[in-house]
């Protein structure tokens, strides 16, 4: 299956939305149950959701990882987020988790840099 950022944005914040632990996976409109556990578990793997398998191989979430709060406020925007994907396609010819990253740390530190040099000039 193809990793879809689309689909790890949507999951960051439902997971974020959800005050519990969650037995499941979230139902999202437009994904089929088995591209969301897959996409669960490859945040879980990134380190940006808490969660496991039991034994009988049913998956559950608690929460996001600091990681993953840093990833989803970068991201949160969807200007930002539509420019970084732009930004890393561009650099890698792929959307990389890392790209990513890398996309979205630098578009907000460009902001940072706006917004301070708007309040020192004024």
């Amino acid at each position: 299956m193809k990793r879809d950022m689309d689909l790890v944005r949507k999951l960051l914040e439902a997971v974020e939305s959800t005050v519990e632990e969650q037995d499941g996976i979230p139902v999202l409109e437009g994904f089929s149950e088995s591209e969301v556990d897959y996409h669960i578990v490859l945040l879980m793997e990134a380190g940006l959701v808490h969660g496991n398998r039991d034994e009988v191989g049913a998956l559950g979430f608690s929460r996001l990882s600091w990681d993953g709060h840093e990833f989803l406020d970068a991201a949160r925007d969807d200007d930002t987020w539509e420019k970084a994907k732009s930004l890393a396609t561009k650099k890698g010819g792929s959307l990389s988790f890392e790209a990513m990253k890398t996309a979205l740390s630098e578009l907000t530190k460009m902001g940072v840099k706006t917004a301070m040099s708007t309040l020192i000039g004024a």
